[in-house]
């Protein structure tokens, strides 16, 4: 018997067809997937068309999906992402918001479970993602950058640095704060001692009082050199962070503040901590958009 070669629409046609992770559309005429954005050819594994958001990425191909890294990264029609901490407490993407703002949003609790709902369902999560108990706003942009330039400077100086941004405007760096230090608990306990003052830039006070003009801020807790030094440089914001939050949540400030620490990050609003992540994961969250 001649044997004889079956493209892969006639095998679509032949036999029943997985259930994929990603959704698409088989094109019968072609035997290539529609992905929402772009054809993809399952025989060489490769996308046909360019990312339509590829001039948001120029330092990576235009063809590549999810930076070529589709364990960590989720993008089935090119928006925005949506992550999540998994059992490991490690972050990775669980879907979408369908939108094109240039956000990245980390879940957490029921947020958590209906975008990953929606995901499995093949459609986009639709629901609330306003900042709140559950939902953060991931730095992107110039503000992941700074952070990124200040972290060093923090672990090297052992002093605290911070910084905000205006809407619509750049990051504003803060006077540093003194050298962090040791002391002992009245229980004779080794901690470290530091800070900085909010919002001082150049010896000035730049606060606004409408909260509301404020986009993001951030901290660093630094490190002692003393190894005998127990809990510096750690994520969780201390009492007066919480006190400072408030009182902004009062004026009309609608974010939650970050605090980055040695090794990890954490999202606080006046009550206390949101979310909290690896540092590495708050810098790969933050660099999923451009």
């Amino acid at each position: 018997m001649k044997n004889q070669k079956i493209n892969s629409s006639e095998w679509y046609t032949m036999l029943a067809r997985p259930k994929l992770r990603y959704p698409s559309e088989r094109r019968r005429e072609s035997g290539y997937d529609y992905f929402e954005a772009r054809l993809y050819d399952s025989d060489f594994g490769r996308f046909l068309q360019v990312d339509p958001h590829s001039y948001k990425y120029p330092r990576v191909s235009p063809y590549i999906y999810s930076e070529n890294n589709p364990v960590v990264f989720f993008d089935p029609n090119g928006k925005d992402p949506i992550f999540a901490k998994n059992f490991f407490g490690r972050t990775k993407q669980i879907g979408d918001d369908g939108k094109e703002n240039g956000n990245v949003f980390l879940v957490s609790g029921k947020t958590r479970r209906a975008v990953k709902k929606a995901t499995n369902e093949g459609s986009i999560y639709g629901g609330s993602l306003k900042v709140g108990s559950e939902v953060s706003n991931v730095p992107t942009g110039d503000d992941l950058q700074m952070i990124e330039d200040l972290k060093p400077v923090a672990d090297h100086t052992q002093r605290e640095q911070g910084f905000h941004t205006l809407n619509e405007g750049s990051p504003v760096k803060w006077d540093q704060g003194p050298k962090t230090t040791g002391y002992v608990t009245p229980g004779g306990l080794l901690r470290t001692k530091g800070t900085i003052t909010p919002f001082q830039v150049n010896g000035k006070d730049v606060q606004p009082q409408d909260g509301s003009k404020i986009k993001f801020y951030m901290h660093f807790h630094t490190d002692h050199s003393n190894p005998d030094v127990q809990a510096g440089g750690g994520s969780t914001p201390k009492e007066r962070d919480l006190t400072f939050q408030r009182n902004l949540e009062e004026s009309g400030y609608q974010g939650q503040g970050l605090v980055v620490g040695t090794k990890h990050a954490s999202f606080y609003n006046g009550q206390g901590v949101v979310n909290s992540v690896n540092y590495k994961d708050l810098v790969k969250m933050g660099r999923s958009v451009k």
